[in-house]
């Protein structure tokens, strides 16, 4: 080991609090000291493979040369305003182009800092929008397993998921829908009709406010799929019924389910949209939550108890915004569609096979540039030793890849080449016939 990358090390140790991480159990940190396309590389100059695009935000790889030059471009020209009572080019042409790919060209973006903070929003809206025109409601409806960030009103919303098993709930009135899971193989209507009417009869009493999901995959629940039919029926029945639909595609937009939007593979539009990650391309913290015109109209007014009082310090950042506008073009280019295309391909070609190949695994799936797999139950579990161990057996081949519970799963840069997924699978392979 090299001396500054010993030094990083023991400076770490003394100094950082990592994320989702048990520090009482000694583990191998990657000394991440660049990047360039689907690779990071360490303090060594050895090569990664990141196969989860960095916690889902790299879509278009890392050090976009596109995306790297309007944020030094902007950062030279004006880095931050109060959004409070300003406004500036970003993020305006920022919004024009979220709402005109989302179309909802009527309606407004809301912009914040991540996704737990782009939820929060969202259910503020969708509270407030009740409560504005004198109907109380104060029920949320979430589907169970979900998982919608890290801050109180988001860890209430996804408390069935026992990430959050330590904390009280919140003020939030939560319930949550079981969902069936589809998987390749399975498809089961009956199941889905089954929620659909439980889903209704939940909000019959007129007492919700809004349901929220994360539509086609949860993500951080263990990447499970659920149908587009079941979605299209939950967002049928809320509108019947005059509950706000709130969709959650912090993980899935931007063409992670093989559309710009997982909800464009519905026929019904939602009425508030969450989205972050992807946003900016990887660069930066940038959340928004876009609204119907219809939720906005609701919270206008001569007196301020009608305005959404919410914000953060870096709310609209115009640094963060140019990085998005350049991340967005290249979301909204046709070659970045026939790329995605191919990945799908090239994930259901090398990855499927792995469900027939292992009797240790079930429950193969690809939608997208999504590929997940499940660990038999009770041969691993969320943050045990084995779990660990596969991670280092990943990091010692020179990949970049953690298993959620006892899933296994592929979330790389669009433009990963069709090789690395090859070798990826190989080595999962490997690591089956190794720890299971």
């Amino acid at each position: 080991m090299n001396t500054h990358k010993s030094s990083l090390l023991a400076r770490d140790a003394k100094a950082v609090w990592h994320p989702f991480t048990q520090h009482g159990i000694p583990s191998r940190l990657l000394t991440a000291s660049r990047a360039e396309g689907c690779y990071i590389y360490d303090a060594d100059s050895n090569r990664y493979t990141d196969l989860i695009s960095s916690w889902w935000v790299s879509i278009h790889g890392h050090s976009h040369p596109a995306v790297v030059e309007a944020i030094s471009k902007q950062a030279a020209t004006l880095d931050h305003v109060l959004f409070a009572g300003a406004t500036h080019e970003p993020a305006v042409q920022l919004a024009e182009v979220l709402l005109e790919m989302a179309g909802m060209t009527a309606g407004k973006v809301f912009y914040s800092d991540d996704g737990s903070t782009a939820v929060e929003v969202a259910i503020k809206m969708a509270l407030q929008f009740h409560s504005n025109q004198g109907d109380i409601r104060e029920r949320i409806i979430a589907f169970s397993g979900g998982y919608h960030g890290d801050t109180f009103g988001a860890m209430t919303l996804g408390r069935s998921s026992h990430f959050f098993d330590k904390f009280p709930s919140t003020a939030l009135d939560v319930q949550f829908l079981d969902v069936p899971e589809v998987w390749e193989g399975l498809d089961d209507e009956d199941a889905d009709n089954l929620a659909i009417a439980q889903f209704e009869e939940m909000i019959s009493d007129g007492k919700c406010a809004a349901v929220i999901f994360e539509p086609l995959v949860q993500g951080a629940g263990g990447m499970k799929f659920h149908s587009g039919r079941l979605l299209q029926g939950v967002v049928d029945a809320a509108k019947r019924h005059g509950v706000l639909v709130i969709a959650d595609e912090i993980m899935t937009g931007f063409r992670r389910t093989g559309k710009i939007f997982a909800t464009d593979w519905l026929e019904t539009s939602v009425d508030i949209l969450c989205l972050s990650k992807g946003l900016s391309g990887g660069m930066l913290p940038l959340a928004v939550t876009l609204a119907q015109g219809y939720i906005y109209d609701a919270f206008l007014g001569e007196t301020f108890d009608r305005a959404l009082a919410h914000g953060h310090s870096y709310t609209g950042n115009p640094i963060a915004c140019a990085g998005a506008l350049a991340s967005m073009k290249l979301v909204n280019d046709p070659q970045t569609a026939a790329t995605c295309d191919a990945l799908t391909a090239t994930l259901r070609r090398e990855f499927l096979p792995l469900g027939e190949r292992f009797g240790q695994l079930e429950h193969a799936r690809v939608i997208g540039g999504i590929a997940a797999i499940d660990i038999k139950p009770g041969l691993i579990e969320y943050g045990s030793s084995v779990s660990r161990s596969m991670q280092e057996f990943y990091l010692d081949r020179g990949l970049v890849l953690r298993p959620v519970g006892r899933t296994i799963y592929l979330m790389p840069p669009y433009a990963i080449d069709e090789a690395e997924i090859i070798r990826a699978c190989e080595i999962i392979g490997e690591s089956v016939r190794t720890f299971l």
